[in-house]
């Protein structure tokens, strides 16, 4: 679960955040002032939420394909 949360959650975090700044600039806002908004944190737990949602089924999958491979139930 760490793992998840350092190696996947946050560069998503990060990279979500900064290119945010870009694609929704709103009214000319600062750097700063983009952070401070509501609407930014808002829009990345949603963002975020759904991400670890698809990211927690492909593992899951993965896994279990991994695991009926290993004990020859190809079912």
């Amino acid at each position: 679960m760490i793992e998840g949360i350092l190696f996947t959650g946050g560069p998503f975090a990060v990279i979500l955040q900064v290119v945010g700044y870009f694609l929704y600039p709103g009214d000319a806002q600062t750097f700063g002032q983009y952070f401070a908004d509501s609407t930014t944190w808002i829009r990345f737990i949603l963002h975020g939420t759904l991400f670890g949602l698809i990211m927690g089924f492909v593992n899951w999958r993965r896994n279990e394909k991994a695991f009926a491979n290993q004990t020859g139930d190809n079912s």
